[in-house]
């Protein structure tokens, strides 16, 4: 006895059915997705990897930087980025686009749409597609509540 379908019409059957199970896989993959991606207790952003235009942000990350999701999506990461961090987050963005590295953790400053600076730590990665070409970036935006530095310290 054989698992193999015994006429074409039940084996195009048979394919359907297993189209079918993955399809609905899949969608329930990308709804649990969408649902941490939506409620994360931290910024949650994906930017086009090679212009650096946003293209998904979560509601945390409205919150952290004072931008509405429309607004945030009308901007490139450079924008949100305080301009004496610009070039250091730049080099470290290009070598994950580029392979070179799979992540990069930065202590970072944004600028809020009130003017105001604000201090985060940003892990970013690549979603690479089956042939390993960068197709999104995503990073994990989290707000310090204070920044101690040597100025803080009195050294």
């Amino acid at each position: 006895m054989t698992d193999e379908p015994s006429t074409p019409e039940a084996a195009r059957e048979l394919a359907e059915l297993r189209a079918r199970v993955a399809e609905a896989a899949l969608r329930e993959s990308e709804g649990h997705f969408v649902a941490m991606f939506e409620v994360a207790s931290i910024g949650m952003a994906q930017a086009d990897p090679h212009s650096g235009r946003l293209v998904r942000v979560n509601q945390k990350m409205c919150a952290i930087t004072g931008y509405s999701a429309a607004e945030l999506l009308r901007m490139r990461v450079p924008e949100l980025t305080h301009p004496d961090d610009r070039q250091k987050d730049l080099e470290a963005f290009q070598r994950v686009v580029r392979g070179e590295v799979p992540d990069y953790r930065m202590e970072k400053r944004y600028l809020r749409k009130d003017g105001a600076v604000v201090w985060v730590n940003v892990n970013m990665t690549v979603i690479r597609d089956a042939a390993g070409q960068p197709v999104r970036t995503m990073a994990a935006i989290d707000r310090k509540s204070t920044r101690l530095n040597s100025s803080h310290l009195g050294i």
